[in-house]
């Protein structure tokens, strides 16, 4: 499993309006997710959704630890107007 790969999975099922994929090391992942199909839902729940996207490589061993930040656009303005 790879970041590119990873990004293929999140694009394909939630078509993000931005979307990063950081691996310091190929093993551990990091993913950003802007994405519209979030409005509504809770923290939990859209890590549910993220979950279920990659789900058999969990399962599997190919991804072994993934953080995740899932933000709506609205959210994700309100996140970098700060920066």
């Amino acid at each position: 499993m790879n970041k590119n790969s990873i990004g293929e999975l999140i694009s394909s099922a939630l078509q993000p309006e931005y979307l990063q994929v950081n691996s310091p090391d190929d093993v551990h992942f990091e993913v950003v997710i802007v994405s519209e199909m979030f409005i509504g839902q809770s923290r939990v729940k859209r890590q549910q959704m993220v979950y279920a996207i990659l789900t058999n490589y969990i399962q599997s061993g190919e991804l072994h630890a993934l953080t995740m930040q899932t933000l709506t656009s609205a959210e994700w303005q309100s996140a970098t107007a700060l920066l």
